[in-house]
């Protein structure tokens, strides 16, 4: 749950509002938002990736619905009922939709920091009453920016961090296969669907690296992305693509950095082999 940043009447801006300045505002929502749609449609089209209608709307509902939420939390600073609760629970969905569409919550800021403008401003121009107040009007809008926020990131991070648990099974799993230990046999077709998913470039030539613990726990190990690592397992070992290939240092496997370990052989590095047969000597690999 996305808890309002209060913690008293004395340090809450919303409570150093009068609950007489939201009525004229309210008749402001519509063309604040309107405005701020207009400045985040023109910066994603300076980007080179213009709003599509679907994500325009959704961000014209969010702002309505996060600008009305802002208004009430100013007319009942104290009792603003699920309001707030709701307009979190839909910025956080909308950071997980984004993060399952593999982009970042860019465009979000960007919506954030356009509409808090566009706020502020025709806020200010409200009129006289409302002028008054703009010292603890702004304050709160920054406060509300930032709740709405971190709970749009809460649920990016969430499903990020699923897809890189995901992704790490996936990768282990394919590092399996290569070496033959499912006791399932896949075709060139097959295999390269799991190194598809597993976001893996299928080489032509691999070795193996057994990574051995001898020593207690330290760090996990730092390995490039093209390595496939298993480390779930009684010997853990590492898949090494075309190691002896062009562009690379002699034995580059063999540079791999040193596993959770303290004293003895770190890792070992096993014979080049073709694809295919990727699985016909794992278990002797340095030995």
């Amino acid at each position: 749950m996305t808890r309002p940043l209060r913690e008293s009447p004395r340090t809450d801006p919303f409570a150093q509002i009068p609950p007489d300045v939201v009525p004229p505002l309210r008749a402001l929502v519509p063309g604040m938002v309107e405005e701020a749609l207009d400045g985040i449609r023109r910066r994603a089209e300076s980007f080179g990736a213009p709003l599509e209608t679907e994500e325009s709307d959704q961000l014209s509902t969010m702002l309505a619905a996060a600008l009305g939420t802002f208004l009430e939390r100013v007319e009942s600073p104290g009792d603003a009922g699920g309001g707030p609760e709701e307009v979190a629970t839909q910025f956080r969905a909308f950071g997980e939709h984004e993060a399952r569409s593999g982009r970042t919550l860019e465009c979000l800021h960007t919506a954030m920091r356009t509409t808090a403008a566009v706020a502020w401003r025709q806020m200010s121009d409200a009129g006289p009453h409302t002028h008054r107040y703009m010292g603890p009007i702004g304050e709160a809008i920054f406060v509300f920016q930032e709740e709405i926020s971190t709970a749009a990131t809460q649920g990016h991070a969430r499903v990020r961090g699923a897809g890189v648990d995901a992704l790490r099974r996936r990768r282990a799993r394919l590092s399996r296969v290569l070496l033959g230990e499912t006791g399932i046999e896949y075709d060139a077709r097959a295999l390269g669907g799991l190194a598809r998913a597993a976001r893996w470039q299928v080489p032509e030539r691999v070795a193996v690296a057994l990574l051995h613990r001898e020593g207690p726990a330290e760090v996990a190990p730092m390995l490039p992305g093209e390595v496939l690592v298993d480390l779930d397992r009684a010997e853990p070992r590492a898949v090494v693509p075309d190691p002896e290939g062009p562009g690379r240092p002699p034995r580059a496997g063999a540079d791999l950095p040193r596993v959770r370990c303290r004293t003895g052989p770190e890792r070992s590095l096993g014979p080049c082999t073709r694809v295919v047969g990727a699985g016909q000597r794992p278990g002797r690999a340095g030995r």
